[in-house]
């Protein structure tokens, strides 16, 4: 918790404009890197986990630029 502390004070000392998606952004990519690893990389399994469909889940992996095919398990 203190380096998400660091995080969102340094972005409000740098006059950060859009702090809100900078930090869903961050928390959506730390959850998903998580859960991905748990599942070793099974999209289907690790929507069913999330709660959200398997194009949800696609559609976040693109936007975030998670490349299932780089992590390693």
């Amino acid at each position: 918790l203190a380096k998400w502390d660091e995080f969102i004070t340094s972005r409000i000392q740098e006059e950060s404009e859009n702090l809100y998606e900078e930090a869903t952004l961050m928390t959506d990519h730390h959850l998903l890197m998580l859960v991905l690893r748990h599942t070793q990389g099974n999209q289907l399994q690790a929507a069913k986990t999330l709660g959200i469909s398997r194009a949800t889940l696609r559609n976040k992996l693109r936007v975030l630029k998670i490349s299932i095919d780089e992590m390693k398990w």
